[in-house]
This record gives structure tokens, sequence and C-alpha cells, in this order.
């Protein structure tokens, strides 16, 4: 029978690095007939279910999987035992059924060497979990199969490991054995998606839930397992190019650079592009000559917008947009916008390829509109508003998939996020007069 260990890994993390060689030095020193296999996974944030996938192919041919944290030790005994309870019962098997959480001072002891006395002690441990499916998992190779592994949906921090028991357990029929026992969890700084508000935490909830309410139930698994079939490449080639534009006024909330790095660490390979004030009107062939009779910024942020997509096309987002999940499946449209309500298409989120015929009229009507001395909404979101919907090529999807909640609705701003939303736009206003906000205050409801 072989078996190997699987090992998530990326390096880029002195930290993270320091507690790998110790990990990976004990499994060397007990265990010196099981080869190691590790992946990085994809570029971007961290998928911890897809470099265990890739690690897993690499192995190559196996009977069974120990699927390990790179920051994590259990007990000797338990892994031999957790090997053969995988192979002789079909079922998926954690090799403990403790789990200790050590501090920052007892880790900086172990990795120099030094002794401190029990590491399960409460002057070591900060916390125990009893009901910990991570740290060292055995497989069998025929369930792994069943499976599929693990769920590559799945990206940043979070519940890849427990969607996995469940669907161990739906598709084996069997409920996972834990073998008595302990594991010690080496102290490193949590990453940033750890937070409860981190979109991608958020994402790794939704989906989460879904296998929470699918549990023991094999055909409802086996639906979100075949969803990770359902990859961008099957949409044919992208039309819309990875550029995502943003206009700033010289002020601007702290809040709106996370979100933007935010939208980095979805995007990677994507090009971002700020415009920011003071803007050379210059550099906008188009409409730059129209900038000093806008009657704000958020007129001129219109124009902006409509010229960025119809010159370099790409997604355009206001600085007040949270992401939740990658835009990524949008980019094979022509173009796309999506509802506020029963009667306005905003343009707080848009997509368009260069050249797109509906923003060549969006152009020629909004800077139409400026000259006559209209205003703000009437050149961006009136325009929008008349020219997208019911046209062939563009996409308008529904309200929740950029905003969730309504305008006139911000106390439920995050509540409305579901697994069709790709971000929330916030309605911060930043642009608008002071007038302007105090009506948008009086009429919330």
């Amino acid at each position: 029978m072989k078996a190997v260990v699987l090992a998530p890994w990326r390096p880029g993390s002195a930290e993270r690095e320091a507690l790998w060689r110790y990990v990976q030095g004990w499994w060397s020193d007990q265990f010196p007939d099981l080869t190691i296999y590790t992946a990085p996974g994809p570029e971007g944030p961290f998928n911890r279910a897809a470099a265990i996938n890739v690690a897993a192919e690499l192995a190559g041919e196996w009977d069974v999987a120990l699927v390990v944290d790179t920051d994590s030790i259990p007990e000797a005994r338990n892994v031999t035992a957790a090997i053969a309870t995988a192979a002789g019962s079909g079922a998926m098997v954690v090799a403990h059924t403790r789990r200790h959480m050590l501090t920052k001072q007892a880790t900086t002891k172990i990795l120099a060497g030094r002794g401190v006395g029990s590491w399960s002690s409460r002057s070591n441990a900060s916390q125990t979990f009893t009901d910990s499916v991570s740290c060292c998992v055995a497989v069998s190779r025929k369930l792994w199969d069943d499976v599929r592994g693990f769920d590559p949906l799945f990206v940043g921090w979070g519940r890849e490991d427990t969607a996995f028991r469940i669907a161990c357990e739906a598709m084996s029929g069997l409920p996972i054995a834990c073998l008595d026992g302990e594991s010690w969890h080496l102290f490193h700084s949590p990453p940033a998606e750890v937070k409860q508000s981190h979109p991608l935490r958020k994402a790794n909830e939704a989906r989460h839930q879904r296998y929470v309410e699918a549990r023991w139930n094999p055909d409802a698994v086996r639906v979100l397992i075949d969803e990770r079939d359902a990859a961008p490449s099957d949409l044919g080639d992208t039309q819309i190019p990875r550029i995502l534009h943003r206009t700033l006024p010289e002020a601007i909330d702290p809040q709106v650079e996370v979100w933007w790095d935010q939208f980095r660490a979805m995007h990677p390979g994507w090009d971002l592009r700020t415009y920011r004030e003071p803007i050379d009107p210059e550099d906008w062939p188009l409409t730059g000559d129209l900038f000093r009779r806008c009657q704000n910024g958020a007129q001129k942020a219109g124009l902006i917008r409509l010229e960025a997509l119809f010159t370099y096309g790409g997604v355009y987002v206001d600085s007040d947009v949270e992401p939740i999940r990658s835009l990524e499946p949008l980019l094979h449209v022509p173009a796309f916008a999506a509802w506020e309500d029963e009667t306005t298409v905003p343009d707080a989120v848009l997509g368009a390829k260069a050249g797109h015929p509906a923003w060549e009229a969006m152009l020629d009507q909004a800077k139409a509109a400026v000259k006559a001395g209209k205003d703000a909404w009437t050149s961006g979101p009136g325009v929008t508003t008349r020219n997208l919907p019911n046209r062939p090529d563009v996409l308008v999807l529904p309200p929740g998939a950029f905003y969730p909640h309504h305008y006139l609705e911000k106390n439920q701003a995050g509540q409305k996020v579901g697994q069709w939303t790709f971000c929330e736009h916030k309605w911060h206003h930043s642009w608008g007069s002071e007038a302007q906000k105090r009506s948008i205050a009086e009429r919330q409801r």
C-alpha cells in the first residue's frame, strides 16, 4: 500500500517558512518513508483546496493520502493508525480529537529547540478545538476520486475543510472517524481574509452553507461537486479586457483603498487604473473639453467612465464598491450592467469591450447633456438607463449582482449580499453636494 503526504504550501512569508521548515523536519524524522508533495495553488489569494488537489496529482498513483497543514503537528502514533483506518474502512479519518492552538511565545521556544513542558498545557495553548477536521486527515484513493478532492471554489481562508468532510460523508455514507489524540497548531499571524467582514470570507461562508444544507444528501453534494466544472473556459473567449478603472476625488475615505486592494487580490493579472483629481483634460480627448462645464465631480467621473470603457474596454467601478467575488466570469459577454430597481440602470459598475456601439451612443448623449447644462444624473445614470436595457449585446443583471441594497436602504448594507452578488455598491455619494446628501438621508427607509 502506498501512502503519501499532501501539503498545501506557498513560500513568501518568512514567518510561515520557519514553521514549515520545522514541520517538514518533523515529518522527515518521524516518517522518512512517506514522501511529501507540495503545491502553491493558483496565483492570487491563497487557495488551499486547489493547492491540495495539485499536490495529489503530483503524487501520481497512491492508495491513501494524508492531507496535512504546514503549520501543524499531529501525534506520531495516530499517523500510522489514520492510514490503516482510511484504507480499511473507506471513511475519512481525522488523526486527532483535540487541536491545540499554541501561543506565540510557546511557538518561538519550540522553533528555537527550547523546552516548554507539555505542549498542551494552558500556559502554551491559547485555545483547544475538539471539532477540527484539518491538520492531519487521511483519505483513501477511492473516496478521494468519489469527491474529486477538495472544492477549489473556496478561495482564501476557511471552510474548504468542513466542506470536504461533508462531501466525504455524503459520498461514502460513513461518518468521519476521529482517532483519540492531540495535534498542535504553531502560531502565526492570521491572514486578512480571516476577518468575517472580508469578501472572500463572506463568499466562503455562503458556499459552505450550501454544503451544510446538502449534508448526507449525495445527490445535492454531487451538484456542488459538479459546479467546479463551470469554469470560465466553458463560456468561450473573453471579450472584455482585464482592465479595472476608477476615478477618485482628491480627498477619499481610507476604506476606498481597502476595497481597491481587495479588487487587486481577487483579480490577479488585471490592469488596475486610477484617475484621481486633479485630472488633466488633455488625457481625455473625447470629453476633456467639457470638464470645466461639469457641475460637480460626479458628472466629470461619468464622462471619464464612458470614455475609458469606449477607448480601452474593461470594467469600471465606483470607489465606494466593495468586491465580493471575481468579475472574471462576466468578461465573456460584450458588455454588462445591472438594474438598481425596476426603473434605473446605474453607472456605478459597468463593463464593455472597447468600441462598443452602446458606449459610443452614450458618450454622445452624455456630452450633449453637459453642454445643455443638465445635472449629473441626466448625463450619467439617465444615459445608461436609456441605452443599456433590451440590447442583445449588453447583459443587464438583476439588482443583487451589484446593488443588493437600495440607496434608500443604507442601513441594510452587507445584509443582502448573496451567492449571486459580485460586488456591493455602498452609495457614499462622495461627489454629491451637502444638500443632495441631506435629501437622501431624510428619505432613508
